[in-house]
């Protein structure tokens, strides 16, 4: 693992022991303006990208950004996500992964899926190690990115996908994190958002580790998870299908959704697909919504 401190990196570095320890670069800051964009820019660093391309037989190599805060972030439809200094995770993963993944039609609609699994996996993870009952969280995905708990929003994945300069068959995954550990009910940035802390308060680590178990973790299983997707294509997309219908619970209940062209589209989730997407019944009539047709890169 390297660190790649650049001039702008605050004296205070975030505690992140067990990230460090399996990351192939990281850079941690006390705030920055999102830690997506700048996971982007370090893409024009050759050490960078060749560490990212030095991964195992097992698990692909994931390199790390993470602040305490940040300050211009944005996410799907230019949505900001409001970071609290000690309650909030913010991180940027970044995994290089062949073009013809990314370009594969029945792999596509999985990636932001298997992010926000990796994520959701990580922090299953802590809450077991620390003898804390995960079930009774009642923690839940809501397709395609964000996590639950109790039926509040309680973080969420962005994914960016970008070139790699001088690598033209490879891309790069950004997965943003963002998830409320520690953040108190009164300042939780909206209606009908939760924070870890406010259901599990008893048993949890202070905040920086348990942002740094959550991140190790999720790292751990990200590596793994998108290097059996590029090693068994098939196989992977059949077990991410069967762990999401198991972990999201939206069949038979209404939504709206939000769509990349402006417009919006409410209806009845009839089933999720095989191609990660969802099957809609609306009053217009049944419809398929896959992950590009609400924003995502993928």
């Amino acid at each position: 693992m390297t660190d790649f401190f650049g001039a702008s990196t605050p004296a205070r570095m975030p505690r992140l022991e067990r990230t460090s320890a399996c990351t192939c670069f990281m850079e941690a800051y006390e705030s920055v303006d999102a830690t997506g964009l700048r996971a982007a820019q370090l893409l024009e660093r050759r050490d960078v990208v060749g560490a990212l391309k030095s991964g195992g037989a097992t698990k692909l190599s994931v390199g790390a950004v993470v602040a305490d805060m940040e300050f211009q972030s944005q996410g799907r439809f230019g949505r900001h996500w409001h970071s609290v200094p000690g309650g909030s995770l913010v991180a940027a993963l970044t995994v290089l992964v062949p073009r013809v993944v990314v370009e594969d039609s029945t792999v596509q609609g999985w990636l932001t899926p298997l992010g926000s699994l990796s994520l959701l996996r990580g922090l299953n993870a802590v809450l077991r190690a620390n003898n804390v009952d995960a079930e009774s969280l009642e923690l839940t995905l809501k397709w395609p990115n964000d996590l639950y708990c109790r039926g509040m929003k309680l973080g969420s994945v962005h994914l960016d996908i970008a070139n790699v300069p001088d690598e033209p068959d490879y891309v790069a995954l950004i997965y943003s994190l963002g998830l409320n550990l520690s953040v108190r009910a009164e300042f939780l940035p909206m209606v009908g958002a939760t924070s870890l802390g406010l259901h599990a308060p008893a048993g949890l680590p202070e905040f920086e580790e348990l942002r740094d178990g959550v991140i190790a973790e999720t790292i751990f299983d990200l590596g793994s998870r998108l290097m059996k997707l590029v090693q068994r294509p098939d196989n992977t997309v059949s077990e991410l299908f069967a762990q999401m219908n198991v972990v999201c619970h939206m069949n038979g209940w209404e939504y709206t959704f939000h769509l990349q062209n402006g417009g919006e589209v409410t209806g009845c989730v009839s089933s999720l697909n095989q191609d990660a997407s969802l099957t809609l019944l609306t009053a217009e009539g049944c419809m398929c919504l896959r992950t590009y047709d609400v924003g995502f890169a993928a």
